[in-house]
């Protein structure tokens, strides 16, 4: 039996958010995850980071959930950051090349 999926969101501070998941990041899991970067009431300038700590496996569908919400967080001026990743998670993502780009910290400035 794999281990459940679950997601816990918390605001850190008043420009700050972050969404912990555990679990299986899959097919059948992806769905959740968005619905919960899509009720993530994130404004311009916020930045939202991403705990995978705890992600015992990731396929394409949890890659493709993480990169659709950075492109709507892209698009109203927030940010999505991954702050931690599992060994599972963090091999998948550099496979697929976009670790980097899911992992920047924006710079102080906006630049």
């Amino acid at each position: 039996m794999s281990p459940s999926f679950t997601t816990d969101v918390q605001r850190r501070d008043a420009g700050t958010w972050v969404v912990t998941v555990s679990g299986d990041l899959d097919l059948a899991s992806a769905p959740q995850l968005e619905a919960v970067f899509e009720a993530l009431e994130a404004r311009a300038s916020d930045q939202v980071l991403v705990d995978l700590a705890a992600v015992s496996f990731l396929d394409s569908s949890g890659i493709r959930a993480v990169v659709r919400a950075k492109r709507r967080l892209d698009g109203i001026g927030a940010t999505l950051v991954i702050d931690a990743v599992s060994d599972a998670a963090r091999q998948v993502l550099e496979i697929s090349g976009i670790l980097d780009a899911l992992s920047e910290q924006p710079s102080e400035g906006g630049v």
